[in-house]
């Protein structure tokens, strides 16, 4: 018996309803169910066929997610196209390098990749080159001597422009062999990098090691001998795909181009005048001193004017503005570009705090930031231009990024 009156009268209202929720709910028992439980027993995903239907549908994202977790790695051992490779030889004299220079020649196309590792130079004794002919055939160059390079003729090689060769992130590596070895690569092909892009531009992720698991169903090992041997493997399957696509065309005439020339901007450097930076920097900071000032002579008080929280208290509790709303999640007050903006067409404080922004921002991101980045050897500054990041096809630029320098305040 319920002894409150509302739920016994909206029981005795809804018991045919309540009888119905209840029958839905209990579990049957009396179900001829002509199963074998042992059918029923949860077992390992097969996951070659998760990672085939996701290639065959395009689920880009989820077979990413997938391979994250282990999935394609665990799928199956790890296999090639082709049957494992041989070994890399070390190279560690002139003679066992002109005895692979030798042959680089004869097979007039080649991989080539350079060692990962971070400062890596010859200072160290540890810059490391990694060549490949074909599939099956690979090797480790680890002389350290830049004279050792000529002598044996591997700059030669890799200077030929009449010897083919195939790169992933062509511009990385030429970028490096000029650096470290006073190298300038010429005759690329192929880049596996810039084919991966183009037959997959929604993809952010172009790394050797994410296409040869994708592509080659292989795990990297470490070392550019390695990364050689994967290059060499994936160019002939990736070339087979943009052609099919016919994406040939863009390829060769546009993307391979492409990265020659942001091979020699980057190497360029952007020139930078540090005089002009300095007078920017010096009057911006006389002009943020006498804005805030005006700032707290209007507020009436002295508070901290990039804390949105003491903002937003000074003008809708202190100074009582219009327009004062609070964000649910955070509980302050929104001190958002477009609140100040409604709120400087009729009052100086909020036009104020907009001018104060705008300049802090040119000072501490542009104007006293560039000039850090100045490399000593060359007076200018070298940012990365990247082509294999946006969508769209365009570039964009990192380390720092020039293409986001506002050019109207």
């Amino acid at each position: 018996k319920v002894s409150n009156k509302r739920y016994s009268e909206s029981l005795r209202d809804n018991r045919d309803l309540i009888l119905k929720s209840k029958d839905l709910a209990s579990i049957r028992t009396d179900v001829p169910v002509n199963l074998d439980l042992k059918e029923l027993r949860m077992e390992p995903p097969d996951r070659p066929a998760v990672v085939e239907l996701f290639k065959e549908l395009e689920f880009h994202t989820l077979l990413k997610e997938y391979e994250s977790t282990g999935g394609e790695s665990a799928a199956t051992p790890a296999k090639s196209s082709t049957d494992p490779p041989q070994p890399a030889q070390n190279l560690k004299s002139p003679d066992a390098v002109k005895a692979w220079v030798d042959r680089l020649r004869r097979a007039k196309q080649f991989a080539v990749a350079v060692s990962a590792e971070t400062g890596n130079s010859f200072a160290e004794d540890s810059f490391k080159l990694g060549l490949a002919i074909g599939e099956d055939e690979a090797a480790l160059v680890e002389i350290g001597e830049k004279d050792l390079w000529k002598e044996s003729g591997l700059q030669d090689v890799l200077e030929d422009d009449g010897v083919a060769k195939q790169t992933h992130d062509c511009k990385d590596i030429a970028l490096r062999l000029a650096r470290e070895a006073a190298v300038t690569l010429r005759g690329v092909c192929d880049d596996t990098m810039l084919m991966s892009y183009l037959l997959d531009a929604n993809e952010s992720n172009h790394t050797l090691e994410r296409v040869a698991r994708q592509r080659l169903e292989m795990e990297l090992p470490p070392g550019p001998d390695a990364a050689a041997a994967a290059t060499a493997r994936l160019t002939p399957l990736l070339r087979k795909e943009i052609e099919a696509l016919e994406l040939k065309a863009v390829y060769e005439t546009m993307e391979l181009p492409l990265a020659a020339v942001l091979t020699r901007m980057e190497q360029a450097g952007v020139r930078v005048d540090e005089t002009v930076l300095a007078g920017l920097s010096a009057e911006f900071e006389s002009k943020l001193i006498q804005l805030t000032a005006d700032i707290y002579r209007l507020a009436g008080t002295e508070f901290n004017i990039n804390s949105p929280k003491q903002l937003g208290e000074v003008l809708f509790e202190k100074l009582n503005l219009p327009s004062g709303k609070k964000s649910k999640k955070s509980g302050q007050y929104s001190t958002a570009i477009d609140v100040l903006e409604e709120l400087g067409a009729s009052y100086d404080l909020p036009r104020l705090i907009l001018e104060y922004r705008q300049i802090s921002k040119l000072k501490s991101t542009y104007v006293d930031a560039l000039p850090r980045l100045i490399d000593a050897r060359t007076g200018r500054i070298h940012t990365s231009f990247n082509q294999t990041v946006a969508a769209t096809g365009r570039l964009s630029s990192t380390e720092p990024n020039l293409q986001n320098i506002p050019i109207r305040s």
